[in-house]
């Protein structure tokens, strides 16, 4: 499943234009009010509520300037910060909103709804850990409050904290949440933990609570999402023919969140050319909207294609280097590759940690290309030979950390395949299995399926999937030549067929002892791409696709 859910949560509130504002960047700086009159008081705050009902009624820029001219009387005024954040916030342009409320958290360390705002903004801007930490705060003031509940939610399940953010997200319901999104995002999170039985009966009774277009949409796509054999009582195909055509008001996301669901569902059903031709349709805007970063993917990609042909593993590994990490494997392959279903099959085992998407690796490359000073990048391979001990020294303590007691974790974010080499060298008793796939099976289902805004965005274009499978596939052969006893390849079709079969093989790859019975089962798409090949090797040649 992917991350529909955080993709609707980042188009909550309606982009527009962002509004260069050197006034209000300017007064973080300016000297506090030491006295105002009653009348002033009063004055101020009758401007403070015909700002509110400006902002109210859509007249973002009426809001703004009220609040400009109250600040520039009152630098200090904690609730035109307040106001002129949100204002901010509603046009998408959140990085104006953070210093806002930034200051008005620090004017009023008291206010959780500060501390909440300032923590929506943190998250918009990708910053999940500073926004757990102001919400942590706000918790602190008021433990109860179901919308401060629900971000963090939010804020969890964007850091893979699953079971975490499934406890906090169920708080934010049992609060009597004003969020009508906090059940389908406890849904989602379910579903991650494999919780079907837990998801299906949140979902089907969060539907019976009336919500808008937008949730609907987001409903029906992760009704989707559940396993064929979890039956839900439930028209998906004709609950989205009853949304009817989009709305004005709808949310960008919605609109997808409706296509790519319905092709989903036609595809189900065996109505093939309708599933692609709802595809098309969905894909074609998209396409155009991340052509320019599709681009650059690609180019980022050929790069580390080269870094990957021309690594050479280090001299000498020291045994004692073996003892200061646990035991790790990666489970890499491209997105729809069965990367999730391998973790799944090991995690079964004993004494195992399952990390899914954890950003271990990306993550201790940000630390240290930006704790020497250099350009961030969240690729360990391209960072300098001469921090590998420095590099050595973080990744392994967080490797600790995410361990806890575990006698094996597992990580499957598909961006570490680059870094496949330097993790060898700075964990030696780090193994990879990678997952291989029918090329035209994976292309239909990334074609197939919405993506968290602004990443895979190669996605929406059939020739650059392809690209992407080429190099993925000569990534694999490269690592598995060169890292020997460290790596193995386990192909999605044989996985599905024999998934017992294929445990045992990983499990004493691992050096783990299977269960005697393990009772497995593995939902086969093998072959899904078989009634839309024509059309998928007419797109990929930049033929007619329909």
């Amino acid at each position: 499943m992917t991350c529909g859910g955080r993709m609707w949560q980042k188009q909550q509130n309606r982009r527009g234009n962002r509004p260069g504002n050197q006034r209000a960047q300017g007064m973080t700086m300016a000297v506090a009010t030491t006295h105002v009159s009653i009348a002033e008081v009063q004055r101020s705050h009758q401007d403070l509520i015909s700002a509110e009902h400006a902002r109210a009624a859509g007249d973002l820029d009426g809001a703004q300037r009220i609040c400009l001219g109250l600040l520039d009387r009152h630098p200090d005024y904690v609730g035109a910060l307040s106001m002129l954040a949100l204002t901010h916030m509603q046009r998408g342009a959140y990085d104006q909103a953070l210093p806002l409320l930034v200051k008005a958290s620090m004017l009023n360390p008291k206010d959780w709804v500060s501390l909440t705002n300032a923590a929506r903004a943190f998250l918009k801007l990708e910053a999940p850990e500073c926004a757990i930490r102001y919400l942590e705060k706000s918790l602190m003031l008021k433990p109860d409050e179901h919308s401060t509940l629900f971000v963090l939610g939010q804020a969890l399940m964007t850091t893979q904290r699953y079971e975490r953010a499934a406890e906090v997200l169920r708080r934010a319901c049992e609060a009597g949440s004003g969020e009508s999104a906090a059940p389908f995002w406890l849904c989602e999170c379910y579903l991650y933990l494999r919780r079907y039985d837990d998801a299906a009966e949140v979902l089907m009774q969060a539907l019976q609570t009336p919500s808008n277009r937008d949730i609907q949409a987001y409903a029906y796509m992760l009704a989707s999402s559940f396993p064929k054999d979890i039956k839900l009582d439930l028209d998906i195909l004709g609950s989205l023919d009853g949304l009817g055509e989009p709305q004005p008001e709808d949310e960008e996301i919605t609109q997808f969140n409706a296509a790519f669901t319905r092709g989903m569902c036609l595809d189900g059903l065996g109505r093939h050319k309708e599933a692609w031709d709802c595809w098309v349709a969905a894909n074609a805007p998209l396409k155009e909207k991340y052509e320019e970063q599709a681009q650059t993917h690609a180019e980022q990609e050929k790069e580390l294609l080269s870094i990957c042909l021309n690594w050479s593993p280090r001299e000498k590994k020291p045994e004692k280097e073996v003892d200061k990490c646990p035991p790790s494997l990666f489970i890499l392959g491209t997105s729809r590759s069965g990367r999730t279903a391998m973790e799944n099959l090991v995690g079964t085992l004993p004494g195992v940690e399952m990390l899914q998407e954890h950003d271990l690796a990306t993550s201790s490359a940000q630390y240290v290309s930006q704790h020497a000073g250099l350009l961030t990048t969240y690729h360990l391979c391209k960072l300098p030979k001469e921090l590998d001990p420095v590099i050595a020294e973080i990744y392994r303590k967080r490797l600790k950390i995410c361990a806890g007691g575990a006698g094996l974790v597992t990580i499957t974010h598909p961006s570490a395949i680059p870094d496949a080499g330097r993790l060898a060298d700075f964990a030696p008793n780090t193994k990879f299995v990678f997952m291989r796939r029918n090329d035209d099976d994976v292309a239909l289902r990334i074609f197939g399926q919405l993506y968290q805004e602004n990443t895979n965005q190669y996605a929406y274009n059939l020739n650059a999937i392809y690209n992407h499978i080429s190099n993925y596939r000569i990534m694999v052969d490269n690592w598995l030549e060169k890292l020997g006893n460290q790596a193995i390849l386990v192909n999605y079709e044989e996985m599905v067929s024999d998934p017992e079969a294929t445990l045992q093989r990983v499990a004493k790859f691992c050096g783990l002892k299977p269960p005697s019975k393990p009772g497995l089962r593995i939902e086969d798409d093998s072959g899904c791409a078989g009634p839309y090949r024509k059309w998928l090797r007419a797109a990929r040649d930049g033929g007619n696709s329909s």
